[in-house]
């Protein structure tokens, strides 16, 4: 289970591109790697390969409440700073969603409509003031819906951006850059 794996320490390759591509959900997979002794899990938008594992994307979409149905497999959502994560039956199919409560966009008033008119709540997490202070401005959180029963997981990340370039000969300058932002699991605190 992917929330078992977001542990204190562990990195997060990929994932960042894909979560904030600001597309509707789509099925992709992730691995588990070594790097320097410290594990790594790595996500890719494309079906899963030998050793990987399948997993729903669920980007955060402005303005919008996006969702994604849990067919018995995990869904991952972020970057959460205030925005809310629930899982949810509605017309007998169980959903994963990210309501956008951005407040030039907030779909809050929307949601809450929503649960009145009839979506039956599994788990709700809403991400407002879960970031304290000692996390640092480059603190988010990821969360993870579980596919059989609904139940959220949130883990808090650090976010950092490495850049990296390529030479196409040892004495030509550098061709290209390219930069990841890359999460580490820390801490959740009392969270």
């Amino acid at each position: 289970m992917l929330s078992n794996l977001l542990t204190a320490g562990t990195k997060v390759l990929g994932l960042s591109r894909l979560i904030n591509s600001g597309r509707p959900a789509f099925d992709g997979c992730y691995r588990v790697v070594a790097v320097g002794g410290t594990r790594a899990i790595e996500f890719f938008d494309r079906a899963p390969g030998n050793g990987e594992h399948a997993v729903t994307i669920l980007p955060y979409r402005s303005g919008k409440i996006a969702q994604a149905p849990l067919g018995g497999g995990e869904v991952i959502s972020g970057e959460f700073t205030g925005c809310v994560m629930a899982t949810f039956r509605e017309g007998g199919s169980l959903f994963a969603g990210h309501v956008d409560t951005n407040k030039d966009t907030s779909q809050r008033a929307n949601w809450d409509a929503r649960k009145a008119g009839g979506a039956e709540m599994i788990a709700e997490c809403d991400t407002t003031g879960r970031i304290q202070a000692e996390h640092g401005a480059a603190a988010v959180i990821l969360c993870v819906a579980e596919g059989v029963n609904g139940a959220i997981t949130h883990h808090h990340v650090s976010k950092a951006t490495h850049a990296y370039g390529f030479k196409k000969t040892d004495a030509s300058p550098v061709a290209s850059y390219t930069a990841e932002t890359i999460y580490t699991v820390i801490p959740s605190g009392a969270y």
